[in-house]
């Protein structure tokens, strides 16, 4: 099982999810007392990766960090873990590191060779990842040295249709060596790659530093595009723009909500209320016409909220308006310990708060340190519930019919069971919808057939989109023949040798980039994405548009989109047309994203 310690890290990441958005070790594994011999020493397992020796650091701008970021590889009972490779990179500020790629030593620790602040002023970000263990991430902030600099303003990584004009102006302010705005400047720009072009080749920088390059119009063909800003004595700076195909739509971001904490789903009421769940423990509501949401639950005394796990999926009754039913996965501990539920509440009548309470499933099961609970909750067309849940991080778990982890549930939403579910044999749990899954974080609902797609966090190898099959296994099975957790040792999430007939997946990422949310956006102005599932990454902060053939069983076309350096978790289609997203662990408070189509 896995766990994510705080460790004096600035941030942590489900790596894949492996990072806070966080896991924890098990003390104990449940499998210890099924062995009639006496245990085998087993190599050491990491399941955890934490910040080592590290605090937040100010240096000066384009120079390097006193402290090098190092990361500890921990096993279960804490040991140092050895030989496992590591890598670092910038995700912010546009510095440098050098031996990006570097091994654990005997006690665990696997250090950067060296950074280097950015030009500009303010926040510097490096993530460390090992595949299928959490994403570390370090900051520093970079302060005027005396030097003149040039840093980008607005205009950088952007997805616009091929051969149209980005919607933001790229721009760069000049500061001069004490970090003032530098008037009188020349900036050259110029289109390094795809062919486009700008309005303007050369500004002189105003008053606050400013120089606008114009309108830059992207390339004829799909794909990416570059633009340098350089300026005598200072380095040249590097935009960046995704061309999509011309009848893909162009997509324009607006922040709905800032100053979260995880936001983990997002649901709407029928008259555009936005409700979102914090993993802490929060659910907001956001009215079409307010400024700032209003806190209508606040953390339950029985919630978990450790590691992946907490007040996780949220879903709006198909009958609201008559019922004010609004559904929630989430952990607890009234029954003794601690597991995961799926809770129904009502919206009192003045939309103020969320009580009434009925917990209408209990015992989906809990891993140590809340790992890997899934926790998406989604209603189908068929008005039912559907939760999916994680293997808690134990081996036996997903291809267990006993019980409730590594599956896909469907309950009635009074809790009852569907006379329609699959029946997988006399002792199967009769909520079972799929089973033999990992870590699910999203689920969504096709609506033009109401087929279910199921979006798999993967470990070291591979993320998944699979088109759910009533009573179909995915083909995950993480336990060893010792009886210990093998998610990290080889075993395949879609293992077709072991299991013929597993459902096949759509559509693979390769790599565990961090599989999150997914949903189907639909509407004439999403042009070429009319009914495709777009899904979401935490450790590859992007989106993937994937394009379906019209009976969904294939896979058309797949577009990557840059999530602005952010791990993004939540994905929900609005009433409105437009896709909705959250970030998750974002520096300085995470966000709600509203992406519109033109």
């Amino acid at each position: 099982m896995v766990a994510l310690l705080a460790g004096g890290q600035i941030g942590c990441a489900d790596s894949s999810d492996n990072r806070p958005s966080a896991d924890f070790v098990d003390s104990e594994s449940p499998l210890d007392s099924l062995d009639s011999e006496p245990p085998v020493e087993l190599p050491a397992v990491a399941i955890d990766v934490q910040a080592f020796e590290w605090r937040a650091q100010v240096a000066p701008v384009g120079e390097a960090v006193a402290e090098l970021p190092a990361v500890r590889a921990v096993d279960k009972d804490g040991g140092g873990v050895p030989g496992l490779e590591v890598t670092f990179r910038v995700i912010d500020g546009g510095g440098a590191v050098t031996g990006e790629v570097a091994t654990t030593n005997q006690q665990g620790v696997a250090r950067l060779g060296g950074w280097v602040l950015g030009p500009g002023p303010g926040l510097n970000r490096v993530a460390a990842r090992t595949p299928g263990l959490p994403e570390v991430l370090f900051e520093a902030t970079g302060e005027a040295n005396g030097q003149p600099a040039l840093t980008i303003s607005a205009g950088d990584a952007q997805v616009v249709a091929a051969g149209m004009a980005a919607p933001v102006a790229p721009a760069v302010i000049a500061r001069d060596a004490e970090g003032l705005p530098r008037e009188g400047l020349t900036i050259r720009f110029a289109v390094a790659s795809g062919g486009g072009a700008i309005e303007r080749t050369q500004v002189v920088t105003d008053a606050q530093g400013l120089a606008s390059a114009g309108a830059w119009t992207l390339g004829p063909q799909p794909g990416p595009n570059s633009l340098t800003a350089s300026a005598d004595g200072l380095p040249t700076l590097t935009f960046t723009a995704t061309a999509l195909s011309i009848e893909a739509p162009t997509l324009t971001k607006e922040v709905v909500l800032s100053g979260l904490s995880v936001p983990w789903d997002m649901a709407f009421l029928p008259d555009g209320t936005l409700l979102v769940t914090e993993r802490s423990g929060r659910v907001l509501r956001l009215d079409t016409d307010a400024q700032q949401p209003q806190t209508i639950l606040t953390p339950p005394p029985d919630l978990g909220a450790t590691g992946q796990s907490g007040l996780l999926g949220i879903a709006v009754d198909p009958d609201f308006d008559t019922n004010r039913f609004i559904y929630t996965y989430q952990s607890s501990n009234l029954s003794g310990s601690m597991d995961n539920r799926i809770v129904r509440w009502k919206l009192s009548a003045d939309g103020a708060s969320m009580d009434e309470r009925q917990d209408l499933l209990v015992g989906i099961p809990w891993g140590s340190g809340g790992a890997h609970s899934g926790g998406r909750l989604r209603v189908g067309l068929d008005g039912h519930l559907y939760a999916t849940t994680g293997d808690n991080r134990t081996g036996f778990i997903p291809q267990d019919l006993t019980g409730l982890g590594g599956k896909v549930l469907r309950i009635a939403r009074d809790g009852t069971i569907p006379d329609a579910n699959p029946a997988l044999g006399p002792t199967a749990r009769r909520e079972i919808f799929a089973y033999g899954l990992r870590n699910p974080q999203g689920i969504a609902v096709r609506p033009s057939t109401g087929e279910l797609y199921l979006c798999e966090h993967g470990p070291n190898d591979s993320d998944e989109v699979t088109r759910l099959v009533a009573g179909g296994n995915g083909g995950w099975n993480p336990n060893g023949p010792d009886g210990r957790y093998i998610g990290y040792e080889g075993a395949k999430m879609t293992d077709i040798e072991q299991f013929p007939d597993a459902m096949r997946p759509l559509w693979v990422q390769n790599d565990s980039a961090g599989m999150s949310g997914c949903a189907f956006v639909s509407g004439a102005e999403w042009k070429a994405w009319d009914g495709a599932l777009v899904v979401g990454f935490l450790a590859a902060r992007k989106m993937e548009v994937l394009q379906l053939s019209g009976d969904g069983a294939a896979l058309v076309e797949n577009t990557p989109i840059p999530g602005d350096g952010e791990r993004l978790r939540g994905f929900t289609f609005g009433p409105n047309g437009a896709l909705y997203v959250s970030t998750d662990q974002k520096s300085g408070g995470d966000e709600i994203w509203r992406f519109t189509p033109e």
